[in-house]
């Protein structure tokens, strides 16, 4: 299983639209997929109209619980081929109580390990969403990732965040560490995303140019802005799925949905798409799987 977490400093910037849209083109593939929620907003989760806090992440995390009083863990299903672990308005509770723990950026890999046949082995890819912080929920995604995606826009402040968010990974890297040889756990490779670009615009023009001469990080991807991801959370319905939708010849659509006004709006704002923001959208989520 690859495990690619969405991580940043700064919020506002796409995060949890992307983690969103890119865990179901992953599963649009084929894939099986395990989201997992880890920002105490828990926006990923109501995307999906999860909103029960029980068996969340904070099951996870609530190691202070001896094995007999810890709840199960819900694996929720949400989409075909896609699971989610619900994220929880507590998290920040949970993780004030942790500050003194041993180990306590390990605590999701030591529960991944112990679920692997249960769990884990069932998927290709886990995308984690985190909170725009690298507070300890971050550092244990971080810990068991493979990757690590951060998405940044055309402004002072997100692109700042980059040099914070190097310093906190070195930093990680450092505490993190095998006691018996000492080398450190920390395996993912952090990846940049241009995020929300505005190609007729003079800030996202000299946004590009500076990414473009940066060689201390890496870019892959270069997403332009548009309405379609913000529709994606807000209609519940991934951009892969709008596709669809907008193929779908209207005789081949049941009369109850041609009758309900509303799916047909949405049905109707998919279909009224340029097809080619399908296919760009497409092409960079298989740009951004060929690197993770």
């Amino acid at each position: 299983m690859e495990v690619i977490t969405f991580a940043t400093i700064k919020g506002g910037i796409g995060k949890t639209t992307l983690s969103y849209n890119y865990g179901e083109y992953l599963a649009s593939k084929g894939h099986k997929v395990l989201l997992m929620d880890l920002d105490q907003q828990s926006s990923l989760s109501r995307t999906y109209g999860i909103t029960d806090q029980e068996g969340t992440v904070e099951e996870i995390f609530n190691v202070y619980n001896d094995d007999e009083n810890r709840k199960e863990v819900k694996i929720h299903h949400v989409n075909k081929n896609v699971d989610l672990i619900s994220g929880t308005t507590r998290l920040d509770k949970v993780q004030s109580r942790l500050e003194t723990h041993n180990n306590k950026n390990l605590i999701l890999f030591m529960w991944l390990h112990q679920h692997y046949d249960d769990i884990v082995a069932n998927y290709d890819y886990m995308i984690i969403d985190c909170h725009p912080d690298i507070g300890i929920a971050t550092k244990n995604a971080i810990a068991v990732s493979d990757a690590v995606l951060s998405p940044v826009t055309p402004s002072k402040f997100s692109y700042d965040s980059i040099t914070e968010l190097e310093t906190r990974m070195k930093e990680l890297k450092k505490e993190t560490v095998d006691v018996m040889s000492g080398n450190t756990l920390i395996r993912a490779k952090v990846y940049y995303i241009a995020n929300m670009i505005k190609h007729n615009t003079g800030i996202s023009k000299d946004f590009l140019k500076s990414i473009k001469e940066d060689k201390e990080v890496e870019w892959i991807a270069e997403i332009p802005e548009r309405e379609i991801f913000n529709r994606s959370t807000y209609y519940q319905v991934p951009i892969c799925e709008m596709e669809q939708m907008a193929n779908t010849p209207l005789s081949e659509i049941p009369d109850d949905y041609k009758n309900n006004k509303d799916f047909m709006k949405m049905r109707n704002y998919f279909a009224n798409q340029n097809p080619k923001n399908y296919k760009q959208i497409d092409d960079i989520f298989d740009t951004i799987t060929k690197y993770v």
